[in-house]
């Protein structure tokens, strides 16, 4: 507005993608482009987005072992993934576990956020990821060399903390890296024993493995 008068102008910061009224041929255009962009994903499309995002979450893990958010992330993009490979691709959830997910998947297992200590730890660091995933596959190992399948010990509060990693982490000379557990946000589940894995969290490594191995997409 200028002097009580609206001027109808493109503002400067729009104008590098502005049409002019008068540029029919680009106008015309334009429902063809919307077209382009609004179109339904094709099924690889959604799968890979659905990978990406999985990978994406594991990255946030990573850095961030405790959060509960990046696995819920990570989780919720392991159903988008099951619905397509099952309606395109004749996969089974099985099929999908076994292809798809990786150890640190069940030792990063989903929690149930409200009632799970874990989720209010904000500080955790790639450190502590570190010592984590080097325990777990230790423990997997083991497991191997007795022929025996077992689910891996899941990052969480057990018995009111997390003295099965700060062992290890003492075992192979890392306690300096061990953090712990801080009330890094409101925290009202602070004094349960034990954190809650959701319905996703329980997913069983094993019978993922037992299933035949799918050929790759």
């Amino acid at each position: 507005m200028n002097a009580g008068r609206w001027n109808n102008i493109v503002p400067m910061l729009d104008r590098s993608i502005y049409i002019n009224d008068a540029n029919l041929t680009a106008i015309s255009a334009r429902p063809a482009r919307f077209s382009e962009l609004l179109k339904a994903a094709t099924p690889e499309e959604t799968r890979d987005n659905a990978i990406n995002a999985i990978a994406a979450a594991r990255t946030t893990l990573h850095d961030k072992p405790a959060s509960c958010s990046a696995r819920t992330k990570r989780e919720e993009s392991f159903k988008a993934l099951y619905d397509v490979m099952q309606t395109s691709f004749n996969k089974s959830k099985s099929e999908v576990d076994a292809q798809y997910r990786t150890l640190e998947d069940y030792t990063y297992a989903e929690l149930q956020y409200e009632v799970s200590k874990t989720c209010c730890w904000d500080t955790t660091t790639a450190a502590m990821n570190d010592i984590i995933q080097s325990f777990a596959k230790d423990e997997k190992a083991a497991n191997d060399r007795a022929k025996v399948c077992k689910q891996p010990t899941v990052f969480k509060n057990t018995a009111g903390g997390y003295q099965v990693f700060k062992d290890y982490a003492a075992k192979i000379g890392r306690s300096a890296d061990w953090k712990e557990w801080n009330e890094d946000e409101p925290c009202n589940p602070r004094a349960v024993k034990d954190d809650t894995l959701t319905d996703a969290g329980k997913t069983d490594m094993c019978s993922s493995m037992a299933a035949p191995p799918p050929a790759m997409p």
